[in-house]
């Protein structure tokens, strides 16, 4: 269980998040809903590590992530899509597919399993597979 209790951000004077409060069961998934600059993607920064926030709890599954540093959380499980699309243009379809799983250092069972699952979600990625992703529509950007 994710837990996050009265977290606030602040990015200099700013107060970007006050009081934030979310609480996500194992297996579940939420989906942050608002106008921009509502504070969707600060949120999920905090969480991640990936900017300075105070809160009452932050803890995923008893783990307080308080002094976790942003690039241990993703091996508790924590996990950040950004809002970009951007890819790696180099890297075929699969190879981006994949890289999160190879930066976790997921068995091969593992593997297999969440690429059989991608491909049940989104099927024509098989057949884009061995395509460079810098070819595709929204793969333009080179990182």
């Amino acid at each position: 269980m994710l837990w996050v209790e009265g977290a606030a951000v602040s990015f200099g004077a700013t107060r970007i998040l006050r009081e934030v409060t979310l609480a996500v069961g194992a297996g579940h998934r939420v989906a942050l809903v608002g106008r921009n600059g509502a504070g969707k993607t600060t949120t999920l920064r905090a969480i991640m590590g990936l900017v300075a926030a105070t809160a009452r709890r932050l803890e995923l599954d008893g783990t307080a992530l308080g002094g976790v540093p942003a690039h241990r959380r993703t091996s508790l499980g924590i996990g950040y899509a950004p809002e970009e699309r951007k890819l790696f243009g180099p890297f075929t379809v699969l190879e981006n597919i994949l890289l999160p799983a190879q930066v976790l250092r997921l068995p091969q069972s593992e593997v297999a399993r969440r690429l059989d699952r991608v491909y049940a979600v989104l099927p024509e990625l098989r057949d884009l597979s061995t395509r460079k992703a810098a070819g595709l529509s929204g793969g333009q950007g080179k990182m």
